[in-house]
């Protein structure tokens, strides 16, 4: 175990910081030692359909998590968001035992993440599915939920 005190060079704690982004993002994504904060530095962004889905832009709705220790090859956190142009993308992360893992070859898997746009009544039936709480629901979906 590596430990850096307050008195190492600068070039020491950027060399540490490359090493933790390479392990965690290159060799081990979704899988890595570096606390939950590390994670979150950096938006998920994809362009599907020629447009731009961004977890930083849009408005977070609901999320299902059942095992947030991303050193669990069972790491699971599903988050619905909802663009300013009110369309829903479910953000996906996973770890190598969940159905979002991706194979590194020699028959190797590992966690990854991906980005799913939804329509209105697909948010619904993820909501419905994942037991969220009914007043997000309600909110979110007034038109489409019997009352």
């Amino acid at each position: 175990m590596v430990v850096l005190s307050v008195g190492d060079s600068l070039c020491e704690s950027v060399f540490w910081r490359i090493m933790a982004y390479y392990r965690v993002f290159r060799c081990f994504p979704g899988q890595g030692f570096i606390h939950e904060w590390w994670f979150h530095l950096f938006a998920m962004q994809r362009v599907i359909d020629r447009k731009l889905y961004d977890t930083d832009r849009a408005k977070q709705i609901a999320q299902y998590a059942p095992n947030t220790d991303r050193g669990n090859f069972h790491f699971l956190v599903e988050t619905l968001y909802k663009t300013t142009d009110g369309e829903y993308f479910l953000h996906c992360e996973g770890g190598a035992a969940t159905k979002y893992a991706k194979s590194c070859g020699g028959g190797e898997r590992t966690g990854s993440e991906e980005l799913k746009p939804l329509d209105d009544e697909a948010a619904l039936d993820w909501c419905e599915d994942r037991a969220i709480d009914g007043r997000i629901v309600v909110d979110e979906f007034e038109e489409l939920v019997e009352t």
